[in-house]
């Protein structure tokens, strides 16, 4: 082939780039950082005009309440210029959702995670790509669910092309689940470059953590019904006390997004931030400490901003790892002390 045919064939595809929708699927704001870093990794973020992004919060009731979805539509459109933004329940909006994927049209790039749900599975099939991306979600990603994707992958007749953008990967490996898809890494400092977009555009100044910094990660594994609420908190207090014995500055709370209402506030002696956005979006300085029962953010903030990470344990905790192994990966994380 001539330089006159690459050439050509060049300006078509990147054309052809340009000419197409990139839909994400998420399940919050800590996703929609992790598939724009995809973007930006494999060229699409650069090549494609904003208008042609959507970004598309999906999940069950419970896990998305109003103020997730608030922040997600605010933070899409103030931090990333996005401006097609919608949010489903799965078990509110059936119509709108059969009517969103009725009026997309095939060939679009789509990226998404979470491919253990059926419901997922079924929804990217509708979409009918032209281009598949997966992207992690966290530890649990990594966890080898039992699910084959070759049927999947066969009822996608419009789509040959598969890839995989992981974060992890060099910690954990690529699970068996996704290793027909290509993989790659995504560096951190694209990921950190992301976060801190969030951060410039959507956090105050007087909310941004410096180096003199505790901070607890909440979990919300009273969901899983093995301890309480109260339980939670009360485990919580402890490793607050902990904290207390060797930390003389400030003690942030971050609660877990997922969670309920009942977690360390100011009587406890914590200052609390906002539950809505991930926690590296708040960090202004490297040197600040971490702690965590449980939390993909004690990886991130080590590796995106220099922080000191511990995990700790309690009896409850463990008995959680034991009845979801999906969680169990925050374990190559020895735990620096246990309570109990």
């Amino acid at each position: 082939m001539d330089i006159n045919h690459k050439i050509y064939f060049y300006i078509k595809n990147a054309i052809n780039i340009y000419m197409k929708n990139i839909m994400v699927l998420s399940t919050g704001v800590a996703d929609l950082v992790t598939a724009i870093s995809a973007l930006r990794r494999c060229g699409l973020w650069q090549s494609v005009p904003i208008s042609k992004v959507s970004a598309i919060l999906i999940g069950h009731g419970i896990s998305l309440p109003d103020n997730l979805i608030q922040a997600f539509q605010k933070t899409a459109r103030r931090a990333f210029g996005l401006t097609r933004v919608e949010a489903f329940r799965w078990n509110e909006h059936h119509l709108a959702i059969e009517a969103f994927v009725a009026a997309q049209p095939a060939g679009s790039i789509l990226l998404s995670n979470q491919l253990q749900d059926a419901k997922i599975r079924q929804l990217i099939i509708s979409l009918n790509p032209g281009k598949f991306i997966f992207y992690d979600n966290g530890l649990s990603s990594y966890h080898d669910h039992s699910v084959d994707l070759t049927l999947w992958r066969s009822l996608l007749q419009g789509c040959d092309d598969f890839s995989a953008y992981l974060t992890y990967s060099d910690l954990f490996g690529t699970p068996d689940y996704l290793k027909q898809f290509v993989t790659e890494g995504i560096p951190v400092d694209l990921l950190k470059e992301t976060m801190e977009e969030i951060r410039d555009a959507c956090v105050p100044l007087k909310k941004r953590l410096t180096s003199d910094a505790a901070l607890i990660l909440g979990t919300s594994f009273d969901r899983t019904k093995i301890l309480s609420a109260e339980e939670e908190l009360t485990i919580h207090r402890l490793l607050l006390e902990h904290i207390r014995k060797a930390h003389s500055g400030p003690v942030f709370f971050k609660p877990h997004p997922r969670a309920g209402s009942v977690y360390l506030d100011e009587g406890d002696g914590v200052i609390p931030l906002p539950v809505e956005l991930p926690v590296e979006a708040y960090i202004a300085e490297a040197g600040g400490v971490a702690y965590s029962y449980s939390s993909t953010a004690l990886f991130s903030l080590s590796s995106m901003f220099d922080w000191r990470t511990f995990r700790v344990s309690h009896p409850l905790i463990e008995k959680v790892f034991a009845a979801k192994p999906q969680l169990s990966k925050i374990k190559e994380i020895e735990a620096s002390h246990s309570f109990g």
